[in-house]
């Protein structure tokens, strides 16, 4: 059995349940009974199961340098248009703290500019504007 998705985005199966699931929380557009039968069986022995062409997504946002839980704080200050004094006053550290955790931050993230830092950590998920 295959399941098919609908012009209006709902798995064909919704008729038989009453639910409809939209496609955009279904990666693959048409699932393969063995290949959905297979992620259950790898689950039920405590296993992982990542399609193929998710590994390259979840790797691309994972890569790189953790950022520290304070390097964040600034992030999202940054993010939020503050300057470095201002996020020196909002976290009571100097001005010279701040200017180092930016370096830090564009180091780990490979970026070389507040704008670039907080786009790329916005299609991380470290940050939501």
């Amino acid at each position: 059995m295959f399941w098919a998705v609908l012009a209006d985005g709902c798995l064909d199966d919704r008729l038989k349940k009453g639910v409809c699931i939209p496609s955009t929380a279904v990666e693959e557009l048409v699932i393969g009974a063995p290949v959905l039968m297979l992620a259950v069986v790898k689950a039920h022995a405590g296993e992982t199961s990542v399609p193929v062409h998710l590994v390259a997504k979840l790797a691309d946002r994972v890569s790189g340098e953790t950022l520290s839980r304070r390097e964040i704080e600034v992030l999202k200050l940054m993010a939020q248009g503050k300057s470095n004094k201002e996020i020196a006053s909002a976290l009571f550290i100097s001005e010279g703290t701040v200017k180092s955790h930016g370096k830090a931050i564009f180091a780990k993230m490979n970026v070389v500019s507040r704008t670039e830092a907080v786009a790329d950590a916005t299609r991380r998920g470290l940050i939501r504007l």
